[in-house]
């Protein structure tokens, strides 16, 4: 359903969670994961100037299901915006 090629993830929507340091995304990646959610933390690109790492919630083939977890994330209380 998807493809990882280095830090990239391919699918139609990827739903992006949080943007930050490496403790605190692998924090936030674990307390989602506790929660059932299919989380990753993901390492800065080495091009990456801001060098900030990020938590994603697994990359989706339809826009529908990335759009109805960035729903179930928002009602959770997480501010989360869909990538493509």
């Amino acid at each position: 359903r998807f493809l990882v090629l280095g830090r990239r993830v391919f699918g139609l929507g990827q739903v992006q969670v949080f943007a930050g340091s490496q403790s605190d995304s692998n924090t936030l990646s674990g307390a989602l994961q506790q929660k059932g959610y299919p989380a990753l933390c993901l390492a800065p690109a080495e091009t990456d100037p801001a060098g900030l790492y990020g938590v994603l919630v697994w990359p989706y083939l339809k826009r529908a299901e990335a759009e109805a977890m960035r729903s179930r994330l928002t009602a959770d209380g997480y501010q989360a915006v869909i990538k493509n």
